[in-house]
């Protein structure tokens, strides 16, 4: 695999190189009982790989973006266990590879590297059987500290997509992602959590989040108006063996009235355990819903 070195010193595979040709996935009919994941495993149980496939690929296509990160990984691993490892790498995912390579050709600080991130992360969504884009997003992942992250995508691309490698190549990428998991494991880098938030209410409210032991990313913390009725997904990243919280503000209109509550939930429990969650991995495999309501 072809690999350009950009004056910011990561390495990148290179966009340019044509992919294999070969059927495009489709999504056909399937079982409506229990998660897309479920029939899957069961549809492919059964035989029916194809069928498993279809329902992965469509669960995958219908998350948000960001997603958590142990859902987007296991539907990609699925992917690639049930798909062909030789479709066509689509048109979109290698011009998101060329705009990562880009950002970080220009990356003045952290922030190049997480727009490089949010692209890598777009086309390994359109062609998850992408070696570049795999490859390169563990790359981006560890530049800005989401050693975890970076780790699992690393092994992802061992496990599925380095055919092209050689032995000795192969050797320096395990070490690589060794050494990411071994700063993960000392507690260091980031997490990323990813809420959802719902208002319950019959009336905007505002929410805002916080990182107690430090800002969280990207360096201030962060704060929206909900309207009533309304739900959005958001991601927080924080360092490793922090807490996230979140507190609830009084609103009037889309004004924000008052101090802001860490820790306080609308419905005024000053010691809410839900408004709180620490910052490891194991709260990174789904997403943290919170529930604004009011009396």
């Amino acid at each position: 695999m072809k690999r350009w070195r950009l004056a910011s010193g990561i390495v990148i595979a290179g966009a340019l190189v044509l992919p294999v040709l070969g059927a495009e996935p489709r999504v056909g009919s399937v079982a409506q009982d229990g998660t897309p994941d479920e029939r899957a495993h069961r549809a492919a149980k059964a035989g029916k790989t194809r069928e498993a496939f279809d329902l992965v690929w469509s669960a995958l296509q219908e998350l948000p973006s960001p997603a958590p990160e142990g859902l987007e990984l296991h539907l990609r691993r699925d992917v690639l266990t049930w798909g062909n490892r030789a479709w066509r790498v689509s048109e979109e995912s290698e011009r998101r590879v060329y705009r990562a390579m880009i950002a970080i050709r220009d990356a003045k600080d952290e922030d190049g590297y997480w727009e490089a991130e949010r692209e890598l992360h777009g086309a390994v969504r359109a062609s998850p059987w992408s070696a570049e884009a795999t490859y390169n997003l563990a790359l981006a992942l560890a530049k800005v500290g989401l050693f975890h992250l970076a780790a699992q995508n690393m092994k992802l691309y061992l496990d599925y997509l380095s055919e092209s490698d050689g032995l000795q190549q192969l050797e320096a990428l395990r070490g690589k992602m060794w050494e990411w998991q071994y700063q993960h494991d000392r507690g260091k880098g980031k997490t990323r959590l990813v809420w959802r938030v719902e208002n319950a209410c019959k009336r905007a409210v505002g929410i805002e989040f916080r990182d107690f032991a430090g800002l969280i990313w990207p360096g201030e913390d962060r704060w929206w108006t909900l309207d009533p009725g309304k739900a959005f997904v958001v991601p927080t990243v924080c360092a490793a063996g922090t807490r996230v919280c979140y507190g609830a503000l009084e609103t009037k209109g889309r004004a924000f009235l008052g101090p802001r509550k860490w820790g306080i939930g609308t419905w005024g429990d000053r010691w809410c355990k839900d408004c709180c969650y620490p910052c490891t991995t194991g709260n990174s495999a789904n997403f943290l819903t919170v529930r604004l309501a009011c009396d």
